[in-house]
């Protein structure tokens, strides 16, 4: 491979010796390079396993449902602003959620705030308690197990990983759960006469493996009360402060019978 070096030359041959090896040590380098690329399933998992075993996480949530029955079509936009601290043990979990809902003109304002397992509710000047089930603040997240997902397609966004993945048919009932969950619906509720599916779903994870950001299309239809309904849910979460949000709580002591 060396005959073309000049033997009459010995400095032209030491010149184009250094560009042979110059070539050889670049192409290794390129070569190292890409077999430390991270893979879609490593990204995601690191992302998956810090977002289940952190301590606390900011998040910002819509909903952007729209219910269609019998030919008629109306929409109820969701917006949800948590603060969860241990949500992921039931006998710590603490936060403040606030919540939004709009249907038919008509707006609701609730806020929620989580302490020793109650829900201290203030729902437009109404204030309630009832228990608190950590699962629908654990089900804000919305993510899937990696082997939930057919397909995963990644590409890097300056720092961060973007990421494109096609949820398994089979897995759709899970994450509309979830939705309700997060929602304060029962995560128990009964959907085999519903056909749910779900959109690609995307996610944004940042350098250190945070999830920043996810969105996706659900669609629900089936047979209820006698009537063909479809809902369709357009879905958007923002996530930020991992392991340093805080809540500062009011006073809530006596809170059914405080008034605002």
């Amino acid at each position: 491979m060396f005959h073309n070096i000049s033997k009459e030359d010995p400095i032209k041959g030491e010149i184009q010796m250094k560009k042979i090896i110059s070539a050889a040590l670049s192409a290794a380098l390129c070569m190292s390079l890409a077999g430390c690329a991270e893979s879609e399933q490593s990204v995601y998992q690191k992302a998956y396993d810090q977002a289940f075993n952190s301590s606390s996480v900011t998040s910002s949530i819509t909903m952007d449902m729209t219910v269609e029955v019998s030919g008629q079509t109306m929409g109820m936009p969701i917006t949800m602003d948590m603060k969860m601290i241990d949500f992921n043990d039931a006998s710590k979990v603490s936060g403040d959620i606030k919540m939004t809902m709009e249907l038919l003109g008509q707006q609701t304002d609730i806020e929620m705030w989580i302490k020793d397992q109650e829900a201290y509710i203030d729902s437009d000047g109404t204030k309630s308690v009832e228990y608190f089930d950590n699962s629908e603040a654990s089900a804000s997240l919305m993510m899937q197990k990696y082997e939930d997902y057919d397909k995963v397609q990644m590409k890097k966004n300056g720092s961060d990983y973007d990421l494109t993945c096609t949820l398994k048919s089979d897995k759709a009932d899970e994450l509309y759960k979830k939705i309700l969950s997060s929602a304060g619906s029962s995560a128990s509720t009964d959907l085999s006469g519903m056909d749910v599916s779900v959109g690609d779903i995307a996610f944004v994870i940042d350098k250190d493996h945070n999830m920043k950001s996810i969105s996706y299309t659900l669609t629900a239809s089936g047979e209820v009360s006698s009537m063909d309904v479809t809902y369709v849910y357009d879905v958007k979460g923002e996530y930020s402060d991992w392991n340093s949000t805080s809540v500062d709580f009011p006073d809530l002591a006596n809170w059914e019978t405080q008034t605002n």
